[in-house]
């Protein structure tokens, strides 16, 4: 089919670290939203939106060998 193993299990991963809500950054901007005005709180859903996907390009580098643990 042209997809291997190895490429599902990248996927899962991503999927894993984008769903995780153990995320420190994401879990303190959470916490800030009831104490912020409306225009604000959308903001916030684009920053943590933000992480996800810095998660995601973490994952890819890492995959990759790019990344530097």
């Amino acid at each position: 089919m042209g997809i291997d193993f190895e490429t599902i299990m990248k996927f899962k991963t991503i999927m894993d670290k984008m769903n995780s809500k153990e995320d420190p950054r994401s879990k303190l901007l959470i916490s800030l939203k009831p104490y912020l005005k409306d225009s604000r709180k959308s903001k916030v859903d684009q920053y943590i939106q933000f992480l996800n996907m810095s998660k995601m390009i973490d994952v890819f580098s890492k995959q990759n060998g790019d990344g530097k643990s």
